[in-house]
């Protein structure tokens, strides 16, 4: 589980949250890893975990890279007169139409999922969409325009994924008095292994075969992922949903003021990361290799150190290990906006993505708690996409105008240093 929705948009720092496991659940002593001390009922909560883990292998595997195609993108059209500025928003520009697309798709798409066809199919279909969407890219070196109709593509799949995947997460997955730190943490899990992996095979497949074979490589595994979900699980009669409704239920209810303020913030961060840190990581290592290498190093390294985090989250400390993580967050943002060398690059990576367990954990847990509480789980979903997407529209539009009048375009992480404290705001009363 991503703290945002995916579609490319993977925050690779998030994952090691392996210490999930623990969340919760005294867990620590590890009786056993295997699917029945899961869940009871092995196929589907299997099946949930292996398609997600080949979706993130498949994400992994083009996500990081996204970016950085786009900037090296011959012949853009221009909008400022330096040209790595130019070349940046325009991938500022892909990111700003998938999230407008987002909000314009959002009403109709949950039309269709929940009144015409079911959860696991949307899956399947959003899959297909998210291939062609990597067919879009590989030929937009030949028109500009196609970056837009794959940000389309990827929109509409976002949506068609990630809406019954967390519904399933949540009906399938959770436990009767409503915990999920340790079904969480066993998606965590599996997907860390495939996130370490995917960026060095990216890398390596970029370096020798170049991005028409990384993109192809990345739709036969998306078109793989859906084949579990689809054959494995069961699911009931789905009531309608007036998605502009519900978005308005929620704006009004006081009581879910700071789980927006708290989505608002994990937005901002995780599109500039997405955006701004691999463009940083091509300009300073100057390598597809080492990118996917640095990518991958730091989520093994990560995820190791997670498992001693999370003995101290079992020991009631979440609170406290999260304002450390908001805290250390945005000091790292603050510090990506001044570093130049390689051997920076590398550290500022580790560190955060060994921070990234406090700072994501008890927000993820938080919001499937909180879904769950009202038993209108899929409302919910739907207003978390309505402001994650929205956010995100407005953080890139603010991020392209700023461009103009910074002097520098790594400044833009102190913006995000700004933003990111304010997930916190999950943790308050409602």
């Amino acid at each position: 589980m991503k703290p945002v929705s995916g579609g490319f948009l993977i925050d690779l720092r998030r994952l090691p949250g392996i210490l999930q496991i623990m969340l919760n659940q005294n867990y620590h002593k590890f009786p056993s890893l295997s699917f029945r001390n899961i869940h009871p009922h092995i196929p589907e909560a299997g099946a949930i975990y292996i398609a997600n883990s080949i979706k993130t292998f498949a994400e992994s595997l083009v996500g990081v890279f996204i970016p950085i195609f786009i900037l090296k993108l011959p012949n853009l059209p221009l909008i400022n007169s330096n040209d790595l500025i130019n070349r940046i928003l325009w991938v500022l520009i892909f990111y700003f139409f998938r999230s407008i697309f987002i909000l314009l798709l959002l009403k109709p798409l949950t039309n269709i999922i929940f009144g015409r066809i079911n959860l696991k199919w949307s899956i399947f279909i959003s899959n297909v969409v998210l291939a062609f969407s990597l067919l879009c890219l590989s030929i937009a070196d030949k028109s500009t325009h196609m970056l837009i109709l794959a940000s389309f593509l990827v929109a509409a799949a976002i949506i068609m994924y990630w809406l019954p995947f967390h519904l399933f997460f949540i009906r399938k997955l959770g436990t009767k008095d409503g915990h999920y730190g340790k079904r969480y943490g066993f998606q965590i899990l599996f997907d860390s292994t495939s996130a370490a992996i995917a960026p060095l095979t990216g890398g390596i497949i970029l370096t020798l075969f170049g991005f028409q074979a990384l993109f192809a490589t990345g739709i036969i595994v998306i078109l793989i992922s859906a084949i579990p979900i689809v054959s494995s699980v069961t699911e009931h009669a789905h009531g309608k949903h007036n998605a502009y409704y519900t978005l308005l239920n929620f704006i009004k209810d006081p009581k879910y003021k700071n789980d927006s303020i708290a989505m608002a913030s994990i937005a901002s961060d995780s599109i500039l990361y997405a955006v701004f840190w691999p463009i940083m990581l091509i300009i300073v290592l100057e390598s597809f290799e080492k990118v996917g290498a640095i990518t991958s190093i730091s989520i093994a390294i990560s995820s190791l150190v997670a498992i001693m985090v999370g003995i101290q989250i079992d020991k009631g400390r979440s609170k406290i290990l999260h304002k450390i993580g908001v805290a250390v967050n945005s000091m790292l943002f603050i510090i990506r906006a001044f570093v130049f060398t390689p051997i920076s690059v590398y550290l500022i990576d580790i560190f955060d993505r060994m921070n990234g367990a406090f700072y994501v954990v008890p927000f993820t847990s938080a919001m499937y708690k909180h879904a769950r509480e009202g038993h209108h789980d899929s409302d919910f979903i739907i207003y978390r996409e309505y402001v994650v997407h929205g956010i995100m529209a407005v953080t890139t539009l603010a991020a392209f105008i700023l461009l103009f009048f910074i002097p520098r375009w790594q400044y833009i992480f102190i913006l995000t240093a700004i933003v990111s404290p304010f997930v916190y705001w999950v943790q308050k009363k409602r």
